[in-house]
């Protein structure tokens, strides 16, 4: 008959084992981003690159998930092809929106995002167009915190909206054809819900204590 003690050393490494696994399920990531792509309304600006849908299924991300995004390089403003000459900096301001769809509308017009979904990340105000001073502003969109390489902080906190498939990121500019950089980067990082280590470790212990009973039974 196994002691008590051995079960209870079982049971500790059963829960400990499966924490790890969790950890290691919740990988922190970095995506590459190019600052001449948006998702937001563009106008006389020929060069600028539509802002390709972040699948978030592929970096193990689903809806209903809590997670740390932030932005780390920099970004030339105003690159003739040779030099910088508004630049390099960390960017000003970034923003991202969720989306249902991995579908982006025409660059002329204003709700791009055909589908868009509200989060509870900080509301974002993006700036009209450089040309013509059109309006960019969605109301679906939130902030994304831009900090410099080898900072841990501070980061943005957003929960993904049920439903939503992609993440679309743009820099907050006016004008990006003539945006240029090499080391931009979107960083994310899922934090485990309190309550889903609770209910873990709390089957964890049932399982434990049945084991228990079939043991010294």
């Amino acid at each position: 008959m196994r002691t008590l003690k051995g079960v209870a050393i079982r049971t500790t490494l059963l829960v400990i084992g499966c924490l790890l696994v969790l950890s290691v399920t919740m990988v922190a990531g970095t995506v590459p981003l190019d600052p001449r792509q948006t998702y937001l309304l563009t106008n006389g600006d020929p060069l600028a690159l539509d802002s390709p849908a972040i699948g978030l299924a592929s970096l193990g991300l689903f809806g209903g998930m809590t997670i740390d995004l932030y932005v780390t390089g920099t970004i030339c403003y105003y690159w003739d092809g040779t030099t910088c000459h508004i630049g390099p900096s960390i960017p000003w301001s970034m923003a991202g929106v969720f989306s249902s769809s991995s579908n982006l509308g025409p660059s002329n017009t204003l709700n791009r995002v055909t589908g868009a979904l509200y989060s509870n990340g900080s509301p974002v105000f993006t700036i009209p167009t450089y040309i013509g001073g059109l309006q960019t502003d969605i109301p679906q969109d939130f902030s994304i915190v831009a900090i410099a390489s080898g900072q841990s902080g501070p980061v943005t906190q957003v929960k993904i909206p049920i439903g939503s498939q992609y993440l679309f990121v743009t820099a907050n500019d006016s004008f990006f054809g003539d945006n240029y950089s090499t080391n931009l980067e979107l960083h994310f990082k899922p934090i485990p819900e309190p309550s889903a280590l609770v209910t873990l470790g709390s089957g964890l212990l049932a399982i434990a204590a049945l084991s228990r009973r079939k043991i010294i039974g």
